[in-house]
């Protein structure tokens, strides 16, 4: 969203008493910037101020220096924070202001200036990989970041942009950090680790979009980051793991509420091939699903119903999930039309089937006299399909299905 310029907020910053013009000269004496020594919070992108409003009242025991690149938008937390601060009776001893690009930051802080905790809310996802390096969180920033952070000193992220969550877990985890608290989906007023609702928090929650909150600390093997090891290289220098969606199944618990089913070994085996497992939950997500996955993996599972390929019910042989069919026809659709790869696996491979127009022996005992109540069984590959020419003509399968 484009700020409209704000002719009033240079001169208003420029008197404002808590607002650092030249941050370039606190460079390692930011402690003496403060009325009292206190251990020094950092919130990088502080946009309109709301939280560093909130936390310099809520700890007086504690020195902030919030920064953004924006003079329109610091306008706006200078009178943020000068309302919080008269609303409490406080005066500004806490709480410091500055304009600055944060890919520069250690041209206003340095080792003596020892940080003690990070926050970074909202911040820009730069979706496209080009411009994945000026991310907050990428490397190259983290390695900055490093110069100053504490020994055991924290950062705290919190974004709606679930790729943007996913690389930075990976992110934090290349460059040593262990994580302390991970959310993919952070309550409102959830109080196991202190929270300020943001102006933009408030507003994506509005439009149903789960929050995602993470809590990293700093460890020895952070230590072992060279001087330069991300700073010399360019483009994304973390390999990710790419994102696989499993689709799952509905049942009842027996306390009668629903839940998903979703067999152990799928997730077990995404994760040994080196992927990150997401489940599908909702056929309402299906586009963004598309978006923020890299492939998808219809797994296995209960019948399909026949009226989707065209038949009716031959007998009581049949389990159905009518929510299931539900949920994967619109999220096969999507990934489609993105052009990312399927697996189908049992019931998924059936469901592939059916979806592209084919059809199903719908009780393979009664009406074939076939058993493939086994684990193991031949099948025969189509002359010149991928399968034979990976497999041969005949192969051993495992599989356990009656349609």
């Amino acid at each position: 969203m484009r700020l409209r310029r704000k002719p009033w907020a240079r001169p208003e910053l420029a008197a404002c008493p808590f607002f650092e013009d030249t941050p370039t000269q606190h460079l390692g004496h930011w402690a003496q910037v403060y009325e009292k020594q206190a251990p020094l919070y950092l919130e990088l992108g502080c946009g309109k101020g709301g939280f560093v409003a909130e936390m310099c009242v809520r700890h007086p025991e504690k020195n902030f220096l919030a920064v953004d690149i924006k003079s329109e938008v610091l306008g706006l937390a200078k009178r943020k924070v000068e309302a919080a601060l008269a609303g409490a009776g406080m005066g500004y001893g806490n709480v410091r202001l500055t304009a600055w690009e944060i890919e520069r930051i250690l041209e206003i802080l340095g080792p003596q200036d020892r940080v003690e905790r990070i926050y970074i809310n909202f911040c820009n996802p730069w979706p496209k990989a080009a411009y994945h390096k000026h991310r907050l969180t990428h490397p190259r920033q983290l390695e900055r970041y490093l110069t100053f952070l504490a020994p055991d000193g924290e950062i705290w992220f919190k974004t709606d942009d679930r790729q943007l969550f996913e690389h930075s877990l990976g992110y934090f985890k290349a460059c040593g950090f262990e994580e302390v608290f991970v959310s993919r989906d952070l309550p409102l007023g959830d109080e196991t680790y202190e929270q300020v609702a943001t102006e933009h928090e408030m507003m994506f929650r509005a439009q149903g979009i789960p929050i995602q909150f993470a809590i990293v600390r700093r460890t020895e093997r952070c230590d072992n980051i060279r001087p330069g090891d991300f700073l010399k290289r360019k483009g994304n220098v973390v390999k990710m793991k790419p994102v696989i969606l499993l689709t799952t199944g509905h049942d009842e618990a027996p306390n009668g509420l629903p839940r998903y089913v979703l067999y152990q070994n799928y997730v077990q085996a995404i994760s040994q091939a080196g992927g990150a497992p997401m489940l599908a939950l909702s056929y309402e997500d299906a586009a963004q699903y598309a978006q923020i996955c890299d492939g998808l993996l219809l797994t296995g599972g209960v019948d399909i119903q026949p009226q989707l390929y065209r038949d009716t019910r031959y007998n009581d042989s049949l389990v159905l999930d009518a929510a299931r069919d539900v949920l994967e026809l619109p999220i096969t659709k999507a990934f489609l039309e993105a052009g990312k790869p399927i697996l189908g696996i049992c019931r998924g491979m059936q469901f592939l089937n059916v979806y592209f127009g084919g059809t199903l022996w719908q009780d393979l005992p009664s009406q074939k006299g076939l058993n493939h109540s086994e684990t193991l069984h031949t099948v025969t590959t189509a002359p010149g399909s991928i399968l034979a020419k990976l497999f041969g003509e005949k192969f051993e399968v495992n599989s356990y299905h009656h349609q």
